[in-house]
């Protein structure tokens, strides 16, 4: 189910794997930026979600000011969020094999366990493996 589309990017639900996707097609800055991010964790928390898919692969730099909205204010509403799995699939040249890491909003906080993958197949098996 497709809950946006732009120029920019698609997001949308996979029921396979139960995950909100947010899939770039093009590199994005600033509303083209933000509006996909903010619509892959709207939806996530319509469906209630624990897993998110984000596939990164055409998205080529991320500007200083949206990094910096996306630390200071979407990345704490995603840990407030009750996704619980994060998948990223980067571009090959920056990553070759599977990485994984846990972060928390604090003590007593559940963690999301983020992995980081090189293709869509691994992050989508990954997502679709655990629970």
């Amino acid at each position: 189910m497709v809950y946006y589309d732009s120029p920019f990017a698609q997001v949308l639900w996979n029921d396979i794997i139960e995950a909100a996707v947010l899939q770039w097609i093009r590199d994005a800055h600033g509303d083209h930026f933000r509006t996909p991010m903010e619509k892959v964790l709207e939806l996530a928390n319509l469906r209630q979600a624990k897993k998110v898919l984000y596939d990164t692969r055409l998205l080529f730099e991320i500007a200083e000011d949206d990094r910096q909205w996306a630390s200071n204010d979407m990345y704490p509403r995603l840990l407030q969020s009750e996704i619980r799995f994060a998948a990223a699939v980067l571009p090959v040249h920056i990553l070759t094999k599977p990485l994984y890491n846990e972060v928390s909003a604090g003590a007593g906080s559940i963690p999301i366990v983020f992995g980081h993958f090189a293709n869509l197949e691994e992050a989508g098996q990954w997502l679709y493996e655990i629970d």
